[in-house]
């Protein structure tokens, strides 16, 4: 989840407080016209887990996303496992009873 700071006000403190309050884990990136450090600690203290200034390059917001997603679900792996299968990401890899398959890069 992103949240876009609003230079007018800070609604999306009360909605990131409700979150967490909730229990709810997913990963919240914080994009932010301000780039103060008092804003950036803000909103690192009530649980969001990256904050990002504009402007920014789309490549660093998805390199972010994907940052989150390995600390959240892949317990900060790039790689999936389910039995026998193991698919690395990150490495464009995948992995069957031990041995390396060889992807051509059509299958990459």
């Amino acid at each position: 989840m992103a949240f876009r700071y609003w230079a007018s006000g800070r609604e999306w403190t009360k909605y990131l407080k409700e979150l967490k309050k909730d229990g709810k884990d997913g990963g919240v990136i914080i994009v932010s016209a301000k780039d103060s450090l008092d804003d950036k600690v803000t909103g690192l203290n009530l649980g969001a887990d990256d904050y990002l200034p504009k402007p920014f390059h789309m490549a660093e917001l998805h390199a972010r996303v994907k940052s989150i997603i390995r600390r959240k679900a892949l317990g900060g792996n790039s790689a999936i496992t389910l039995n026998n299968i193991s698919i690395d990401s990150d490495q464009r890899s995948v992995c069957v009873n031990g041995k390396d398959l060889e992807l051509n890069p059509q299958r990459v």
